[in-house]
């Protein structure tokens, strides 16, 4: 088991290269009693104008803790300048999301903010977040129903990309999901994580945001297979999570009993006790020394590691394909949602896994049919050639 675990954090997850004056930087970012002579230091260290938006996002935010004492005379506007768009950026979106979350509202369907959008509750007032879109989850039983009321809706333009629903509106985005957790795909058990929910408001509209034990649970998971996917995803990831869990731990008394319970129930074990011993070696002493020992780690979720690595390989030679190569695209969009559907499966088992296909399909592309599933990968041939093979 421990052989695994140590080839999956070298191997899968070697794209995450923190260097030491990335952890540095990290360190600083959630200490409370940094500096404006360690800002300065390192700004000395760095080019800011090669940093990855997550990365200057979170430099930005310390400089305005710090009440931008620290940062060099010539890369005060700058700064500034970063921290102004991202929150009217910020405050955008969720003015779009506010228009959303309104007509969800008057029909009765719950909505759940995730990821970025659900760390903005965690967030003290003011604070900045870097958020392509804002996600949210319905329940499983509202899905289809919210389906039908946006698309009759002239004010968005949306399309289901199963099992989500992306709407656009002017320049915004939302994306709402059918499952808060990717490896559910095959459950519709996750009503507990509405049990947990704190309910809160945008200007005057109830929307809930994940407990923070589930919040730790998504945000784990999800970078677990960000990690996998290839270092374009990280560049954008790589940083943010581990400030986010530490907003958590220190704002929230978090229950680990109830962490512990939540990876049991879903199988999760693998997924967060990787993830939380990366977070550990970077930031020791946040989390008690017991936890990582009592993640139990089922022998189901250890033979799913080959089968995740399939996955993500196929991912990164499918971005890599060129023109003239679509039709080996469809192949390796096949053999990436065989091997994701593999992944998420209840059962580790072949023929039953042949038996489950089909209905993963519907699930993730909704398509009811074989016809209806080859037309759909034509489609999806001609929109890569058009706009990202070109």
């Amino acid at each position: 088991m421990r052989d695994k675990q140590k080839y999956l954090r070298d191997h899968c997850f070697g794209n995450l290269n923190l260097k030491d004056e990335d952890i540095k930087f990290l360190r600083m970012c959630v200490d409370k009693n940094t500096t404006p002579q360690q800002l300065a230091d390192y700004y000395a260290t760095i080019d800011f104008e090669n940093l990855s938006g997550q990365h200057v996002c979170a430099l930005a935010e310390l400089s305005t803790r710090l009440h931008y004492e620290g940062v060099p005379r010539s890369l005060n506007p700058r700064v500034r300048g970063v921290v102004r768009y991202y929150r009217m950026m910020n405050l955008g979106q969720m003015q779009d999301f506010h228009a959303f979350l309104k007509i969800c509202n008057r029909q009765g369907i719950d909505v759940m903010l995730m990821k970025g959008g659900a760390m903005k509750g965690y967030y003290k007032r003011n604070g900045i977040c870097y958020m392509g879109d804002v996600d949210c989850w319905v329940r499983y039983e509202d899905f289809d129903r919210l389906c039908k009321l946006m698309q009759s809706n002239s004010e968005y333009e949306s399309f289901v990309s199963m099992p989500h629903l992306v709407l656009k509106r002017e320049r915004y985005y939302v994306e709402a999901h059918q499952f808060f957790l990717k490896e559910n795909l095959h459950k519709n058990n996750e009503a507990v994580f509405w049990e947990d929910a704190i309910s809160t408001e945008i200007q005057g509209e109830k929307v809930f945001i994940p407990a923070p034990e589930s919040m730790l649970i998504l945000i784990l998971t999800n970078i677990f297979l960000d990690a996998a996917e290839g270092d374009s995803i990280l560049k954008r990831k790589w940083m943010r999570w581990i400030t986010d869990i530490n907003t958590i731990l220190e704002e929230h008394q978090v229950d680990w009993d109830k962490v512990l319970a939540l990876c049991e129930r879903y199988s999760l074990g693998l997924q967060v006790k990787t993830m939380l011993g990366i977070f550990c070696d970077i930031m020791p002493g946040k989390v008690p020394e017991d936890i990582l020992g009592r993640i139990n780690v089922a022998d189901m979720t250890v033979k799913k590691i080959p089968v995740m690595l399939k996955r993500s390989a196929a991912h990164r030679m499918g971005q890599q394909i060129r023109r003239k190569k679509r039709f080996r695209y469809a192949w390796l969009m096949l053999k990436y949602h065989w091997n994701y559907h593999r992944y998420v499966s209840e059962k580790f088992c072949l023929l039953i896994d042949l038996f489950t296909f089909p209905n993963y399909i519907k699930k993730m592309w909704g398509c009811k049919t074989w016809r209806e599933w080859i037309l759909y990968i034509f489609r999806k041939i001609k929109n890569v050639d058009s706009r990202k093979l070109s």
